[in-house]
């Protein structure tokens, strides 16, 4: 039963974006089509095929190994303090845990990008969506970047070609930034008790999921812009330059330690007014209570869990958990997903979900597809490109609804084979 609720969620999904697309005659189905098989191929692979499953697996535990030697740095300045959960007893030890993890993480992704290696996996992979699902190299090399990097870092790959692309393949550079989640976000997840292995997987399958939907909502129409991206076969992928090793990983250390201020205050700002909301709703229901009103929601989760319910079902929860997993998707959308994935860490920790639910409710949650992030688009790319400012602006809400739908396309793809 599960896998027809999530088979019958792939159609609605499709059809709801379907239904919101600006040119439906203009859809190329072959790009859709490409990019639906290329989900269920990797699923298959990474979630059904034993020798791939093994494989993700070993690479899910190396990267949790990996991201653990962020602990080694924090100890240094910090002692008990950046000791594994369990091993201390401060409240402010998941603050320090986040810094060291995006620190450590950043500064590896510098070094990657020095000596190049990161560019040629990125050209390498875009060519295989541009050759199946036919979507341009400048999109396709962003797509691919979007697996490792942040909705803001990946279109730095092409900026240069920003300004002048349509407006179809701006739409989809950016519901992929929506689907999708840094490299350095998803080591704070795993810090949190987060599985490696199913965020990784629910990065890679992102990428043509987000393509293919952005490709129905906004279709490409053909234009002077459109035939000069077009032409350009392997567009130059841009970055950073360093003087030499150690100045690369100081610059991924201060750009990590950037993005760490900023998760620490919007994760303060955002549970404090969580907590506010709450104690209001609280206050209300008891008053209403008075009159009889017995069945008023007393939190925001809630609200949320009745919001995105038949979500919930359509990706083959089972009932008894539908309601908390569509309170994870509300949060994830009305808020962050940091707080989101923090709620399931302590889902978790209670054994309050079964596996097939955590597993589905991590891909779910696998994508920077949240109302703030709207503010976050239009500045990062209002900075790179700032004639297409109030494009990315009006696309803005749309793009992250077809971001928050492919990511619960690929949990439904997932959810066939878990």
């Amino acid at each position: 039963m599960a896998q027809i609720q999530c088979a019958l969620g792939i159609v609605v999904i499709l059809g709801l974006t379907w239904l919101w697309s600006s040119n439906k005659r203009g859809i190329s189905w072959r790009t859709i089509l490409w990019g639906l098989a290329l989900q269920l191929i990797l699923a298959l692979i990474v979630v059904v095929f034993p020798p791939g499953v093994r494989a993700f697996q070993w690479f899910g535990d190396g990267v949790t190994w990996f991201l653990s030697f962020a602990t080694q740095g924090a100890a240094f300045l910090f002692g008990n303090l950046a000791l594994p959960a369990g091993q201390a007893v401060v409240g402010f030890q998941f603050a320090i845990t986040i810094t060291s993890v995006i620190v450590f993480f950043s500064s590896c992704m510098a070094v990657l990008y020095h000596y190049g290696i990161m560019q040629r996996f990125v050209r390498w992979t875009a060519r295989i969506l541009e050759r199946t699902m036919k979507t341009s190299p400048i999109e396709s090399i962003n797509a691919v970047g979007e697996i490792f990097l942040g909705q803001t870092e990946s279109p730095l790959l092409v900026k240069r070609y920003i300004p002048y692309i349509s407006s179809s393949e701006l739409f989809a550079m950016m519901v992929g930034g929506f689907a999708t989640i840094a490299g350095s976000t998803m080591g704070v997840y795993v810090a949190r008790g987060i599985n490696a292995t199913d965020l990784m997987i629910a990065s890679i399958l992102a990428a043509p999921a987000a393509l293919a939907l952005a490709k129905i909502a906004e279709p490409k129409v053909m234009s002077s812009k459109d035939v000069m991206s077009s032409e350009v076969e392997t567009p130059e992928v841009e970055t950073h330059t360093a003087g030499n090793l150690l100045d690369a990983i100081a610059h991924g250390a201060f750009d990590g330690a950037k993005l760490a201020l900023n998760v620490i205050v919007v994760l303060i700002a955002f549970k404090a007014i969580v907590a506010f909301l709450d104690a209001l709703l609280g206050m209300g229901s008891a008053q209403l209570s008075t009159i009889g009103l017995a069945h008023v929601p007393t939190s925001i989760e809630q609200i949320l869990g009745f919001v995105f319910l038949p979500f919930a079902w359509l990706t083959g929860i089972p009932s008894s958990e539908a309601q908390t997993f569509a309170s994870l998707l509300g949060t994830k959308i009305a808020m962050t997903e940091f707080i989101a994935y923090d709620n399931l860490a302590t889902l978790v920790s209670q054994g309050a979900l079964s596996e097939r639910t955590v597993r589905l409710a991590t891909i779910a949650l696998c994508g920077f597809a949240n109302v703030m992030s709207i503010g976050i688009q239009i500045g990062g790319y209002g900075m790179m490109a700032p004639n297409r400012r109030a494009e990315v602006a009006r696309f803005g809400f749309k793009a992250m609804c077809i971001g928050a739908l492919a990511n619960l396309f690929t949990a439904c793809v997932a959810g066939l084979f878990i």
